[in-house]
C-alpha cells in the first residue's frame, strides 16, 4: 500500500510541477508577443509620422529630404533617419533608379568647435552607418522613402556629428547625376550625442 500511495504523490507532484511548467512558458510566450506587437505598434507609428512629414514636405514643392534632420541620442545607441525621393523626372521607361550617398562631413564639440571625432579605436563616423550607399528604383511621379542608420559606438565624443547625405538619378546612359539640389549644395544628417 505504501509503495502506491507514494506513487500517487509523486504522480501528483509531477502533474502539478508539468501543470506550472505550461502555464509559465504560456505567459512567457504571451509576453513576448505583446512586446513585438507592441514594437511593431511604435516602429508602424513613428513610419507614418515620418511617411506624414514627406508628404508634406513633397507637397511644398520639394523633391528631396531626410527627416528628421536632426536626431538626439548617446553613444552605445542607434539613430534612424528617413531619406525621401520624389521622382518627377518623367523619364522614358516609367522608373528610375536613384542612389543616396551619405558620408561623414565633420563634427563639432559642445563648445562649438571642429573637432576630430574620436581617437583610436573607436570607429570613424563613416563606419557608424549601417548602410553608406543605397540604391531604389522608383516608378514615375511616386515617391519612396529609405531608412539609414547609425549605430554610435560606446566612447564616441560627444558632439555634433554632420553627415552629407547626396541623392543622384541614373540619367538613362548609366552615369547618375544629382537630384534634387541646388549646384553646390547637399542634405545634411545631424547626429548630436549627449
Amino acid at each position: 500500500m505504501k509503495s502506491r500511495k507514494g506513487t500517487i504523490e509523486f504522480s501528483m507532484s509531477f502533474l502539478i510541477t508539468v501543470i506550472i511548467g505550461v502555464v509559465i512558458i504560456v505567459l512567457g510566450i504571451i509576453l513576448i508577443s505583446n512586446m513585438v506587437k507592441n514594437s511593431m505598434d511604435t516602429e508602424n507609428q513613428v513610419n507614418q509620422e515620418l511617411e506624414a512629414q514627406l508628404n508634406s514636405i513633397f507637397s511644398s514643392g520639394k523633391i528631396t529630404a531626410v527627416v528628421p534632420s536632426t536626431r538626439t541620442t548617446q553613444p552605445a545607441k542607434t539613430a534612424i533617419y528617413a531619406v525621401g525621393i520624389d521622382n518627377v523626372l518623367n523619364l522614358p521607361g516609367g522608373e528610375n533608379n536613384f542612389r543616396i550617398s551619405i558620408g561623414f562631413a565633420s563634427m563639432t564639440n559642445k563648445n562649438g568647435d571642429t573637432d576630430s571625432p574620436a581617437p583610436p579605436p573607436i570607429l570613424a563616423p563613416d563606419d557608424w552607418l549601417v548602410d553608406d550607399s543605397i540604391e531604389v528604383t522608383i516608378k514615375n511621379n511616386e515617391n519612396q522613402k529609405k531608412s539609414v542608420a547609425i549605430d554610435v559606438p560606446k566612447g564616441a565624443k560627444l558632439g555634433t556629428y554632420i553627415y552629407n547625405v547626396n541623392i543622384e538619378y541614373d540619367d538613362g546612359t548609366g552615369v547618375y547625376v544629382p537630384y534634387g539640389i541646388v549646384a553646390g549644395s547637399t542634405l545634411k544628417m545631424y547626429l548630436v550625442l549627449n
